[in-house]
């Protein structure tokens, strides 16, 4: 006969470890775990001329979603900003292109950005075998202006979310510069975690 004491035991051990399971996905560059350092210059920059960047592609490392709640830089040099981000899927699912850069402000583009909504990514990221035909991922843009001076920008993105109620942060080692010379200096990129030259 079974002790109703020790079925009592038995589904408390049981519900404990279950809630202990579920710490929630965490954000990750598909394909890239860490990901690799990549640089973009965008001359011929004028002060207060916001620019709209896209292709930072995100998923998460498992079954649920992650809310984006902020977007800011490391490594930050001038005076530049984030004036706003916004996440999308994946548009070569509907036969579209990412956006790359461009001057139109992020909230105008529309095409799946929400500025200012929930920002929710649920792609699971892919596997090494699917990673090569996978568009099973978000894309994230920002748009970003400089102040004053003559360079601005950062060496990466601090990107901040929330998964199963927990705050976590996730750093992707995209540099992103405002530069008001018409190309950098003699065309030579940075070494990614400091200023290019500017001219």
């Amino acid at each position: 006969m079974n002790h109703p004491r020790a079925l009592a035991l038995v589904w408390l051990a049981v519900v404990t470890v279950g809630g202990c399971s579920t710490s929630g996905p965490y954000l990750r560059v598909p394909g890239q775990d860490p990901p690799a350092p990549s640089e973009l210059v965008m001359g011929g920059n004028q002060n207060g001329q916001s620019m709209t960047v896209g292709d930072i592609m995100l998923c998460i490392s498992a079954r649920g979603s992650v809310t984006v709640t902020d977007v800011a830089f490391s490594g930050a040099y001038g005076d530049v900003s984030i004036e706003a981000f916004a996440v999308r899927p994946n548009p070569a699912t509907q036969h579209a292109n990412l956006i790359g850069s461009t001057s139109t402000p992020l909230a105008d583009i529309g095409d799946g950005f929400v500025v200012g909504g929930p920002q929710v990514i649920d792609a699971v990221c892919p596997t090494p075998e699917q990673f090569a035909t996978s568009t099973s991922d978000y894309e994230l843009a920002i748009q970003i202006s400089r102040s004053s001076g003559s360079l601005g920008g950062g060496s990466g993105l601090i990107i901040t979310y929330d998964s199963s109620g927990q705050r976590r942060s996730y750093t992707v080692p995209y540099a992103f510069w405002l530069c008001s010379g018409t190309q950098p200096a003699n065309g030579e990129p940075s070494n990614f975690a400091s200023p290019p030259p500017c001219s």
